[in-house]
């Protein structure tokens, strides 16, 4: 990973970009004829990440993902089915 987490925050990528994780959905998908799970986020999000000058950086929804949470300069949270409402007092 380009970013390193020190005493004063996380570091800068190699590029100088700042590196924003983006909360990827996790589910089944066909790939020509082969069914397997696959971790995707919607390219429209990535291009936009991007765009706005950062380093995009897949977060798959995986037990120890949170550890990385502190070697990035942001975090996309997306919607999905597998965001459970009651984590954030919805119902």
């Amino acid at each position: 990973m380009d970013a390193v987490l020190n005493e004063s925050g996380p570091a800068p990528s190699r590029s100088g970009r700042p590196v924003v994780g983006i909360s990827a959905h996790t589910g089944p998908v066909r790939v020509a004829v082969f069914d397997m799970r696959a971790s995707w986020v919607a390219q429209v999000f990535v291009d936009r990440v991007a765009a706005a000058g950062c380093l995009p950086v897949l977060l798959p929804p995986l037990v120890g993902v949170e550890d990385a949470v502190g070697r990035l300069d942001g975090l996309l949270l997306l919607s999905g089915p597998d965001v459970d409402p009651a984590l954030y007092s919805a119902t």
